[in-house]
């Protein structure tokens, strides 16, 4: 199965209050076609504005971003409309996103007569079915979003997204606003609809829990780096960052019986508007070295996914020099 996305060194910047904040630096991950892909990390790691990127809503510092085999960074005009129908975004906020004074059948719309010639006939068939698709009665089309629960908005966001037929989404929080048993409803939805329409994913959350059940692939971000990177069995099953370690260390268990030990994270974070030359989660490790202050690690390949850890590349090193001793 080929590679849909490659993310390779991107690195984008802002300037504020007269300095430069680093938002993301260096990011690198590729995603195969049909599966998903997350981003998990704390708030402010980055996330959002990797898939801003993506996507071209956010332009990027430096890097190269290729989704279907085309540089996104070389698309102009037509091009670059053409290339956005075929991959949308599904926001956080479904009400912010949505126009309030626009009924559901025109937000639905929107993309179709932004990126198509359709008819009226044909968009109002096509409103229609993107309806039944979301698991929408076709009533909700004359319904304005003040009436709409959240989880409807959702389903609303989601059918606008799929309009143009895309065959990439950015789910960015897309579940982060609503109630559990609501979210796990949308999630399945998604599930569906990816089976159906052979999409591929970059999930976007904070939520281990959903990343470990609905994702393929992960990257854990911290302060705008990839910390550790890999299939998600390799890395929520053998977590070798210390960062990692400590977000998975502070989930429940769901057996009630097992007590897990949880990882206590001190120190104050970097931030992004003064970064260290090393690495970046040094000031709340538990495990920091001198090395660690001297240079960013880059991402080493180990234990089957990538981590960027000077201590695990040392005790991998180590370990390596005492089995040749031992032989």
């Amino acid at each position: 199965m080929s590679n849909w996305i490659e993310v390779s060194n991107l690195r984008k910047t802002f300037s504020t209050q007269g300095k430069t904040l680093v938002a993301i630096d260096d990011v690198s991950f590729s995603v195969k076609r049909g599966e998903t892909h997350g981003l998990v990390g704390e708030s402010g790691s980055g996330k959002s504005t990797v898939g801003r990127c993506l996507l071209r809503l956010t332009d990027f510092d430096s890097g190269s971003v290729r989704v279907a085999d085309k540089d996104v960074l070389e698309l102009r005009g037509r091009s670059l409309k053409q290339w956005r129908a075929n991959n949308q975004i599904v926001f956080q906020d479904s009400f912010e996103s949505m126009n309030p004074r626009f009924r559901v059948d025109q937000i639905i719309a929107e993309p179709l007569i932004l990126h198509t010639d359709m008819s009226k006939d044909a968009i109002k068939a096509r409103v229609t079915e993107l309806l039944n698709l979301v698991q929408l009665p076709s009533g909700f089309a004359t319904r304005y979003t003040n009436e709409l629960s959240g989880g409807q908005l959702q389903r609303v966001n989601i059918a606008r997204a799929l309009a143009t037929h895309p065959e990439l989404l950015v789910l960015d929080e897309p579940t982060s606003s609503l109630d559990h048993s609501v979210q796990a409803n949308i999630l399945s939805l998604l599930k569906e609809l990816q089976a159906k329409l052979s999409l591929t994913y970059l999930l976007i959350s904070h939520d281990l829990e959903m990343i470990s059940n609905y994702c393929d692939s992960v990257s854990v971000m911290y302060l705008g780096k990839i910390m550790e990177t890999g299939d998600i069995s390799d890395v929520f099953g053998n977590p070798m960052h210390p960062y990692t370690q400590a977000l998975l260390s502070s989930t429940l268990s769901p057996d009630p019986l097992v007590k897990k030990s949880r990882i206590q994270l001190n120190g104050i974070p970097f931030s992004p508007l003064n970064l260290p030359k090393g690495c970046r989660f040094s000031s709340r490790c538990n495990r920091v070295i001198d090395a660690c202050l001297d240079r960013q690690p880059e991402i080493f390949d180990f234990a089957g996914h990538g981590v960027a850890c000077i201590n695990t590349i040392g005790e991998s090193t180590s370990k390596e020099k005492g089995n040749s001793n031992v032989m």
